[in-house]
């Protein structure tokens, strides 16, 4: 029986289903139009119509670019099925040991893999420090300190995680877990004292700078309009990208694999999908962000507290560690355009979750 066939896509007929996403024409037009008010308009009312052709034409331009991706993406890409990283009978608790990893051996290995990029962020944090107290000493002498808890969290992680290993008998979801737990705790508790001590230099209002109107609600909007872009974007470099798709045995392939129960399910919520997006959101644009934004260009300050958030993901991502530096873009911007830390925090918490409910689905079969 001969398999159906389905009909050629031209670009014209991908064009079509990226259009009704962000309209770029649309965006084009618009901006095409407030350039020509601008021009012809009073010297006051220039101001303002300037402001909003300019932002127009940048979603116009950011929208075409997402557009051509996509159609690379579909045209060119490759597809990157889900694969289980556990195999066998999947166990009911978060605790049964997974792999028969010997504790000392894995503890070394994951100590050094966590450690280096630790190492990497925080000398890059150190240096940004050195040179914002050079420029301007009286301004930056505490929010540097991030370096300490950004330093101990993943340290303490992989010591308790070890402790947990050879208590449990084994390397575990629930083991891993537990390191993550650690982590968390430490980065919020000394995140919070550093947020504390430094809070005369991290009240400088960073939203009103980017934004119009430095209001939530708007903020809200924009992150989550920039977020969807976001997705777009890495889900053609997912496709266009091959080795992106290679699953490594360590981190959040290790974490998540497998079946483990209500009891399982409900850890990796409490500690994945709450505690760890609340200590990254409260260092990196709670405290590093506005510390660097202070003597830098916002846009320079995400650009740096992104690719920092990205050395710190290296462990549990490995290559694709560019994708949460690319979301860290997304919440930093969020940060920058409302002011505080509620809407990265919700962006931050709705994306983990949506990680892990997928996960699930495509560990199950479904």
């Amino acid at each position: 029986m001969d398999r159906p066939t389905t009909p050629d896509r031209t670009p014209l007929s991908e064009l079509v289903t990226v259009v009704p996403v962000f309209l770029a024409p649309l965006f084009w037009w618009l901006a095409v139009r407030a350039y020509r008010a601008q021009r012809a308009g009073s010297a006051t009312a220039s101001a303002g119509r300037a402001r909003t052709a300019r932002r127009l034409f940048r979603f116009a331009i950011l929208d075409t670019v997402i557009g051509a991706l996509l159609l690379a993406a579909r045209r060119y890409g490759q597809a990157a099925p889900l694969r289980k990283v556990a195999s066998g009978e999947a166990p009911t608790s978060p605790f049964a040991p997974l792999f028969g990893f010997d504790c000392g051996e894995l503890s070394a290995a994951q100590l050094w893999l966590t450690l280096w990029p630790v190492v990497v962020g925080c000398g890059v944090v150190g240096l940004l420090w050195a040179h914002a107290k050079w420029r301007q000493p009286e301004r930056a002498a505490r929010w540097g300190v991030v370096v300490v808890p950004l330093a101990l969290g993943p340290l303490v992680g992989v010591l308790f995680s070890h402790r947990a290993c050879g208590a449990f008998g084994g390397w575990s979801m629930g083991v891993g877990l537990l390191g993550v737990l650690a982590q968390g705790a430490v980065m919020l508790a000394l995140g919070g004292l550093v947020r504390w001590f430094a809070r005369a230099e991290l009240r400088i209002l960073v939203g009103p700078a980017v934004a119009s109107q430095p209001t939530p609600g708007g903020g809200l909007l924009m992150a989550l309009s920039s977020v969807a872009r976001v997705a777009l974007i890495l889900a053609a470099f997912w496709s266009l990208c091959p080795g992106l798709h290679e699953l490594r045995e360590t981190g959040i392939e290790l974490t998540l694999a497998g079946e483990h129960g209500l009891s399982g399910r409900l850890l990796v919520l409490a500690t994945a999908v709450l505690v760890a997006p609340i200590a990254e959101e409260l260092l990196f644009r709670g405290v590093l962000l506005p510390g660097l934004a202070q003597h830098m260009k916002p846009s320079f300050a995400l650009v740096a507290s992104a690719s920092v958030f990205a050395l710190f993901h290296i462990p549990s991502h490995g290559i694709a560690a560019v994708l949460p530096g690319v979301l860290g873009l997304a919440f930093g911007w969020a940060r920058l355009r409302t002011g505080g830390l509620r809407v990265p925090i919700a962006l931050h918490v709705a994306n983990n979750l949506l990680v892990t409910l997928l996960t699930w689905t495509g560990g199950s079969g479904a």
